[in-house]
């Protein structure tokens, strides 16, 4: 067995891929490469569970609300600063708090008391350039949900400037020839 050629072959699969060949192909390899498959395994799951980690330190909210008063306290408060309520952020550490039910992907989720972003969709809707600032200014954060909002507020201003320019024409050529 050529270990290098054999550690490159397994270093192109998925941890799903080298989990099946390590559960139901170990008649089709010796010990050693079972060894190098679980070795490879074992560095994939912390590589992801160290993304994972990265990306909950990165998504946590900025603040949370208190579910006895309602009241909105930064991340860092234990308890309450309007009641004392102990705060249980627990869920923000869970990986399954990110993730997208529909496809298993991880994104940040959108928390009910995150700002409402309907202001900028109306100005961005009314007056273009603004719109495209504020997008560029939304596209710059780090968090994909704000990132999203942003894009938005540049497609407003984009919609809103090809909508004034097929009114103005439509003025201009009813103006010349009427």
């Amino acid at each position: 067995m050529n270990t290098n050629s054999f550690l490159k072959e397994i270093s192109t699969y998925s941890i799903y891929d080298l989990e099946l060949i390590f559960e139901t192909q170990k008649d089709l390899y010796s010990a050693e490469e079972m060894e190098l498959i679980q070795n490879r395994i074992q560095e994939l799951e912390e590589k992801q569970s160290q993304a994972q980690k990265e990306f909950i330190e990165k998504n946590l909210p900025k603040e949370i609300l208190c579910p006895k008063c309602d009241g909105a306290n930064p991340f860092e408060n234990d308890t309450c600063c309007f009641c004392g309520y102990k705060l249980d952020k627990r869920k923000y550490y869970s990986i399954e708090f990110y993730q997208n039910d529909d496809s298993g992907e991880i994104v940040a989720q959108e928390e009910e008391n995150s700002s409402s972003y309907t202001f900028q969709f109306v100005i961005s809707l009314l007056i273009p350039l603004v719109g495209f600032i504020l997008g560029a200014i939304l596209l710059g954060k780090d968090n994909e949900y704000e990132k999203s909002k942003g894009k938005t507020c540049i497609i407003l201003g984009f919609v809103s400037t090809v909508i004034c320019a097929i009114l103005s024409s439509i003025v201009i050529f009813d103006l010349l020839f009427n």
